[in-house]
């Protein structure tokens, strides 16, 4: 491989690592952990306030916004509690008696 090719290989390697393992923009978390924690924060408002708006009591509601916690990381504690919330939130909403079931038209006919 020609130096000049490989030189821009080797650039673009180092692109992609930085996006990946660290970035100077946030501190010490990648690009992508952030986007990734982004998304999941507007998951998490967005499935609260849809529960809340369907009719969902205020336990459910306050456990899937519980949830958020996994945005601040995977590992344990954070990911544990929020994945715990988010489960919690769907038990209890499943129980609603004005839940929709998976196996019930969406649609009545």
């Amino acid at each position: 491989m020609p130096p000049v090719a490989r030189a821009a290989l080797d650039y673009r390697r180092s692109a992609i690592r930085v996006l990946f393992d660290d970035s100077r923009l946030v501190g010490n978390t990648s690009v992508v952990a952030y986007a990734a924690s982004l998304a999941w924060l507007a998951v998490a408002v967005g499935g609260a306030v849809a529960l809340h708006r369907a009719g969902a009591d205020r336990w459910t509601v306050r456990l899937m916004a519980a949830s958020l916690v996994l945005a601040i990381g995977h590992p344990a504690p954070f990911g544990t509690l929020g994945l715990l919330a988010l489960w919690g939130a769907a038990v209890r909403w499943d129980r609603h008696p004005g839940a929709v079931r998976a196996t019930e038209p969406a649609v009545p006919a």
